[in-house]
């Protein structure tokens, strides 16, 4: 009898394999543990990872290289100057073909990463300088500076400069197109005055590429200038970037486009 009850308490302790809503469940007794023996096949049953990319032409290469069938991609604004990517390379099949649920684990990421071209003009928009200094800023990023000519606007940047010491008298908006500022500067030589209209644009035009590996984007820039509050106070200018949404919505749109023919895969925009 008792050779009997052992031989059932063994049965009972035996793991065994069921079923519950559609999923096999393995029951253990009391006491057990599994170990996972994957690591002994040849090769992983499926690829399990994600890889960060900074450059979208390297992440459009590997997309291409490991997509399948149910393959997707999806694309999201991150802020107002972003875009995040990521491609699903191991998702779920089209439920018009097969219903059949993917894995999910395979997937690549691209993030949009400023350049210090957009970092420099981006974070200083609608920043009040005093003359002096937006002179200095513009010197030192007059290479995407487009319209007007570089040439000239580096003479009226050099002249800005050179009258920064003069006193600021009258300010006029000629609504032609330009400012005009008029500044009293004192003439040794002639131990009198004399007053120097110096012609401003009323905005210009910048062009750069705000993430690396992207196409370049044109910014109209409009010219700001506040009359000094005090005596002795300097000019303060300042550019404003005109609908920089509009800009980057549209860039947007191109990057998507690219996705869409360079890897003839579904883009969903999230």
């Amino acid at each position: 009898m008792e050779n009997i009850l052992e031989q059932i308490k063994c049965l009972v302790e035996e793991p065994y394999l069921t079923e519950v809503n559609g999923t096999e469940v393995l029951a253990l007794p009391e006491g057990w543990t599994t170990k996972d023996l994957s690591d002994l096949r040849e090769a992983p049953a499926r690829i399990k990872e994600t890889i960060q990319f900074t450059s979208l032409a390297s992440f459009i290469e590997y997309v291409n290289n490991h997509k399948d069938a149910p393959s997707i991609v999806k694309a999201s604004i991150v802020g107002t100057s972003g875009l995040f990517v990521e491609s699903i390379l191991d998702y779920h099949n089209n439920p018009e073909i097969e219903m059949l649920p993917g894995w999910c684990d395979h997937r690549a990421k691209f993030n949009t990463t400023e350049t210090p071209a957009w970092v420099a003009w981006g974070g200083y928009d609608q920043k009040w300088m005093a003359q002096s200094i937006f002179a200095d800023f513009l010197y030192q990023n007059q290479i995407e500076i487009k319209s007007p000519a570089g040439a000239s606007l580096l003479e009226v940047i050099q002249t800005l400069k050179a009258t920064a010491k003069g006193e600021f008298r009258d300010m006029k908006d000629l609504h032609t197109g330009s400012h005009e500022l008029v500044y009293r500067m004192k003439i040794s030589a002639q131990g009198g005055t004399s007053e120097k209209p110096l012609e401003l644009p009323q905005s210009f035009d910048i062009e750069l590429v705000p993430f690396y590996g992207g196409p370049s984007v044109k910014f109209t820039a409009d010219l700001l200038i506040r009359a000094p509050k005090e005596d002795g106070d300097p000019v303060m200018m300042c550019y404003r970037l005109y609908r920089t949404a509009d800009v980057f919505h549209v860039l947007f749109e191109e990057i998507v486009d690219q996705l869409k023919e360079e890897t003839a895969l579904p883009v969903y925009l999230c």
